[in-house]
């Protein structure tokens, strides 16, 4: 999979390789910010549950930097500030999907045009032993799969995974013992199921390719032939062929799309359960207040908001590159 993906990667144009490196640098950047914005949540929280929290050397700091006279116009200011920084984590994450759609789409257009080119330009010798067929879904459908199923969801996969690393090492510095534990059931409920479904996967993305290719050879063959197919009353072999293609597509498509639903379920049990082993651990074994508590359920909660569909779009982006 990786040598396929390097191989698209290598045949890109410099100005498109360009455009590659740029977004992966925002994708990096707007990791950093989605993780500063949940980090940030902790001591506020810690604020709002115990004032005298703002006597931390590192507040105190701020505190008195600023020059604010009482706890409650730092706590507003504070709000404030947190609610700008995860607009700006909004926004910088919309342009950096939109950045990430335009480039897969751009290549779809630059890929089909080429390919289109190529083909026009053979001699006859090479269009002797070839299907028409074959050609329009080769252009059409297999290309649309290559840059849609396999370079925009790469290029997903990677956001998503830069995200994942960069909040799991601030979790796991930010309480150990629970990120641990946490991280490892998703690690080990995923690689199960991924070791008992790579085979599938991969005969059923083969197969949305050879029905794709069918489906079209039906409606081509029925149009080309309409004559004979009216006068001979042959309508219902063509139907009973298109249909046939139709519906062994339409199961392979079921079992790649309920694959990709799958792990949000698994990790919105992680995150429940990660919930309940933090506040086991915290209070029974920590024995710690109240304040530190609610900040470091915070911190999981929003955190879990955040890597649920981030770890989901990695596995759908993975099911979909496999497949494709």
């Amino acid at each position: 999979m990786l040598k396929n993906l390097f191989f698209l990667i290598s045949i890109l144009n410099s100005n498109q390789k360009k455009n590659l490196f740029f977004l992966q640098i925002l994708i990096i950047i707007c990791s950093i910010f989605e993780t500063i914005s949940i980090l940030s949540v902790a001591p506020f929280v810690a604020l709002i549950a115990d004032h005298q929290n703002i006597n931390n050397e590192s507040i105190q700091k701020i505190y008195h930097l600023l020059g604010y006279q009482n706890h409650e116009e730092f706590l507003t200011w504070f709000g404030v500030v947190i609610v700008l920084f995860f607009f700006l984590t909004t926004c910088l994450n919309i342009v950096t999907n939109y950045g990430l759609i335009k480039f897969s789409q751009n290549l779809s257009v630059h890929f089909t045009g080429n390919l289109f080119r190529k083909y026009l330009n053979k001699n006859l010798l090479f269009y002797s032993n070839k299907n028409s067929n074959d050609l329009i879904s080769k252009i059409i459908l297999e290309t649309s799969r290559i840059t849609g199923g396999t370079i925009q969801a790469t290029m997903f996969l990677i956001s998503k995974l830069f995200l994942v690393v960069f909040i799991s090492l601030s979790l796991i510095i930010f309480e150990p013992i629970i990120s641990i534990i946490s991280f490892l059931i998703i690690f080990i409920l995923y690689f199960t199921l991924n070791f008992f479904i790579h085979k599938k996967l991969l005969h059923h993305g083969q197969n949305v390719s050879l029905q794709n290719k069918d489906r079209i050879n039906s409606i081509n063959q029925g149009f080309q032939n309409i004559k004979e197919v009216i006068f001979y009353k042959k309508s219902d072999l063509f139907i009973n062929l298109f249909f046939k293609s139709a519906k062994s597509l339409a199961k392979s498509q079921i079992f790649i799309s309920t694959l990709s639903t799958v792990p949000v379920f698994i990790f919105q049990f992680t995150l429940i359960g990660s919930l309940v082993i933090a506040i086991i651990f915290l209070t029974q074994f920590e024995k710690n207040s109240f304040d530190v508590v609610i900040s470091t359920l915070s911190v999981f909660a929003l955190a879990g908001l955040r890597l649920i569909p981030a770890m989901n779009s990695i596995y759908t982006s993975f099911t979909q590159i496999k497949s494709n």
